[in-house]
């Protein structure tokens, strides 16, 4: 590939935060950052073909935050009741699936650009749209409908021995 070609596709790709990602849940929003700057970084080893290593373990960074993400989100839904959780959480766990397959690919050869394409096409779909729903949901005022954990009760606890 040329390098005005390379630099052309560089462009194309580049991830950053945009204010219309933000689906009005600081912490889901904050998440999200730390999500793309991540999906920046596997943009970055793929355009300057630092190697399948690097690439190897930046695609596994996005994968174990994006579990974690996925698990906060998921929480959230059920704790509001969130009515399409289902599909929601399809939709997670075929992303996961996606980067463990970009993940075994890496250790073999160093992946296209296909890879940042395809979390950039999530991005835009998943975030803008299928999080929107259910942060929308929840900012309507929807109630808390998961029972807080129960107390302990501490009355007729015993003194430890000492």
């Amino acid at each position: 590939m040329q390098n005005a070609d390379m630099a052309d596709q560089n462009s194309a790709l580049a991830m950053c935060w945009r204010d219309e990602y933000s689906i009005g849940i600081t912490e889901i929003d904050d998440q999200h950052k730390e999500l793309i700057k991540r999906f920046a970084a596997v943009e970055e080893v793929i355009t300057t073909q630092q190697g399948w290593s690097e690439l190897h373990f930046a695609i596994l960074g996005i994968l174990r935050y994006a579990e974690f993400h996925f698990q906060f989100e998921e929480a959230l839904m059920r704790l509001y009741g969130f009515p399409q959780i289902g599909s929601h959480i399809q939709e997670h766990r075929r992303i996961l699936q996606a980067a463990e397959i970009f993940i075994d690919e890496s250790l073999r050869k160093v992946a296209p650009a296909d890879v940042a394409q395809f979390y950039q096409n999530w991005l835009a779909t998943h975030i803008q749209k299928d999080d929107r729903l259910y942060a929308e949901f929840i900012l309507a005022g929807n109630p808390i409908v998961t029972p807080p954990c129960p107390r302990l009760d501490t009355s007729s606890a015993k003194a430890p021995l000492v």
